[in-house]
């Protein structure tokens, strides 16, 4: 009887760190689905800026050039030029992808209904909510399963920033300062913006560890501006979602993290089934001259090459031949 006592005890104790554990799994998944923001709380993209910054002496030139050019305002893309995000799960198969620029085949989790970005960038991000880890590619070609280059991060505990091996420009994550529908459905955008502008120069700063710019003495990629935070935002009449992003740069600013034919903000691809709450319009041209190019606050952050420990990405096994009998 006693025998049988504990027998129950054990198999009850077993059920219960069964469940335990399962539970922590769910969370897991529900965590990393629906985080808040993106990136550690030490990313560059999650610092709230103090509000006395240096000006660079290059910030007016900058300022006017960008005035000059970018007509529409301060784009949001939103169904172009920036990248929509997938959830893969223990379902998601395993898909053999070709680097191009890497020379090597890697093993991704990868749904065949899944499409990247339609331009020539191409790019996807692919997060498996089980462990955080966010696989990026770009030029991804989904049917012959190859992509010009990819880079691993951890969206819980990396920071967004990778060795120049990146497949941005800048070599930042298409995801760092990314607008998602959650940052608009919750009323507030708590990060840094994503920035690219037609000016850019070969030249970067940190936190970017790349440039793919083209115009000696331009912007460097990695420079952050933001909007001047004393600037009194009711005359611009701007909507919910203008006034979100307005206070998003005069709070968290933004990084240069890309070249493109306009100035522009990313926002969440529209491709993966992403819905907006508002209509995503582009912030006044009026607001572009109350730019600031500033120098960043001193910070420590990881720099990933492969998301840590729990993301790396090992190379696709060596597919054999096989050999008919009497070959």
């Amino acid at each position: 009887m006693c025998l049988l006592i504990v027998f129950i005890a054990g198999v009850l104790s077993f059920a219960g760190h069964a469940i335990g554990d399962g539970s922590r799994s769910a969370a897991t998944r529900s965590r990393v689905a629906n985080l808040s923001r993106l990136w550690s709380p030490t990313s560059p993209f999650n610092r709230p800026l103090p509000r006395h910054l240096a000006v660079l002496p290059e910030s007016a030139g900058w300022v006017a050039a960008l005035s000059a050019t970018a007509v529409a305002g301060i784009y949001p893309n939103s169904q172009a030029w920036t990248t929509p995000l997938y959830h893969a799960n223990a379902s998601t198969p395993l898909t053999r992808f070709y680097i191009a620029n890497r020379h090597l085949q890697l093993q991704l989790p990868f749904d065949p209904a899944w499409r990247p970005d339609q331009t020539s960038d191409g790019s996807i991000a692919i997060v498996d909510d089980a462990t955080g880890c966010l696989y990026e590619m770009s030029l991804v070609n989904p049917t012959a399963h190859t992509a010009n280059a990819e880079a691993t991060f951890n969206v819980v505990d990396g920071t967004g920033v990778h060795t120049s091996m990146g497949v941005s420009g800048s070599s930042l994550a298409f995801l760092g300062g990314i607008i998602r529908p959650r940052d608009i459905a919750s009323g507030v955008i708590r990060h840094a913006l994503r920035l690219a502008t037609p000016l850019n120069s070969p030249e970067h700063v940190s936190p970017a560890t790349s440039s793919d710019g083209a115009h000696p003495g331009g912007i460097p990629e990695g420079q952050l501006v933001r909007l001047d935070p004393t600037l009194d935002l009711q005359p611009y009449h701007l909507d919910a979602f203008q006034l979100m992003v307005a206070h998003a740069l005069q709070t968290y600013g933004a990084y240069n993290a890309d070249s493109a034919g306009g100035l522009t903000v990313a926002a969440e691809n529209t491709l993966d089934g992403s819905t907006y709450r508002y209509a995503l319009a582009p912030l006044p041209r009026e607001l572009i001259s109350h730019l600031q190019f500033v120098q960043p606050p001193a910070s420590k952050y990881r720099i990933e090459s492969g998301g840590g420990r729990t993301c790396r990405v090992r190379p696709a096994p060596t597919q054999h031949r096989r050999h008919k009998p009497g070959k």
